[in-house]
């Protein structure tokens, strides 16, 4: 049976239930399903890619395998086909399909792609990234909790071309209003266990579903870029333009380890020369210490203000 949802400002047409709210069939008719996901258990993808999380994609289609999650095909930026893995938690298949597959669809739509979050402070769209396990949900959700509503969680969707004809900044598309956040961080991150949702037995990742004040769903102008690391007390540093480049390409869906882009690398560096060029990138320092965990906010919103 299809569901009819609205995320990442698409009308989504789709047979496997999505973290986000459905929608009247009537709205999505109006004008056509942007993307269709479709159940397929006689997808076949590449053996070559069937270990752990491995990805092989261009423009046209791309392929996703999620050990013990699914397998994907993501095919012209509008059509996901799903294969679920036998006794995959129907929970766990929702919030992965909106996961890596969503950030194929837009990379072969042409959009600039990251690995990481984004909140709206001061008006402005501030994405972090981070290595994985580097606390950029953790650091998202801090944020929220603090009263800087989320735009987006695990996949960052950035529009350029559009701004850059209108002498723009690049915005950041909002996703959805859910959260996947660590059962370890949630007593540090001022949410009631209340309101967050088992994502699968086995998980150590909860869903925290967001109030209207708590996300963003406008696109924003993108104000700038934090690359997490650790150290023993707060601090934000400044980044060069080359070390810029360095940071951000790991987490960007572009040229990475175990990532096939054979046709769009030098479209891929053109892209992030130019975002690093409209926006600055700076290094948020902060310590492991999970009690000084809701001193980030204030932390980050004060650099930002001085600014």
């Amino acid at each position: 049976m299809d569901t009819y949802y609205s995320l990442f400002h698409l009308n989504v047409q789709s047979q496997v239930k999505l973290p986000a709210p459905a929608v009247s069939p009537l709205v999505v008719h109006s004008s056509g399903p942007s993307v269709s996901v479709v159940l397929d258990p006689d997808l076949q993808i590449p053996s070559s890619l069937q270990e752990d999380s491995c990805f092989d994609v261009n423009r046209k289609k791309g392929y996703f395998f999620y050990k013990d999650v699914g397998s994907f095909c993501i095919q012209d930026g509008r059509h996901i086909s799903v294969k679920p893995a036998p006794g995959v938690d129907e929970s766990f298949l929702s919030v992965s399909t909106v996961g890596t597959p969503m950030g194929i669809l837009f990379f072969q739509r042409g959009y600039f792609v990251m690995h990481g979050s984004s909140v709206n402070i001061q008006g402005k769209a501030y994405v972090f990234l981070g290595e994985s396990r580097a606390g950029k949900s953790t650091a998202a959700l801090a944020m929220v909790t603090s009263g800087f509503p989320l735009l987006t969680d695990d996949v960052v969707v950035i529009e350029q071309s559009l701004a850059a004809r209108n002498g723009q900044l690049p915005r950041v598309i909002p996703s959805f209003a859910w959260m996947k956040v660590d059962k370890e961080i949630v007593a540090y991150g001022g949410v009631a266990p209340s309101r967050l949702e088992t994502v699968a037995k086995n998980s150590s990742k909860q869903l925290f579903e967001l109030s209207t004040d708590e996300f963003c769903s406008e696109s924003l102008p993108l104000g700038g870029i934090f690359i997490l690391d650790w150290g023993p007390d707060f601090a934000v540093e400044d980044i060069s333009a080359r070390e810029a480049m360095v940071c951000i390409s790991p987490y960007s869906y572009g040229p990475a380890p175990r990532t096939k882009y054979p046709d769009d690398t030098a479209i891929y560096f053109q892209n992030a020369a130019a975002l690093i060029e409209a926006v600055p990138c700076y290094k948020l320092i902060r310590p492991h210490d999970l009690n000084r965990l809701l001193e980030l906010p204030k932390r980050v919103a004060e650099y930002i203000k001085n600014l």
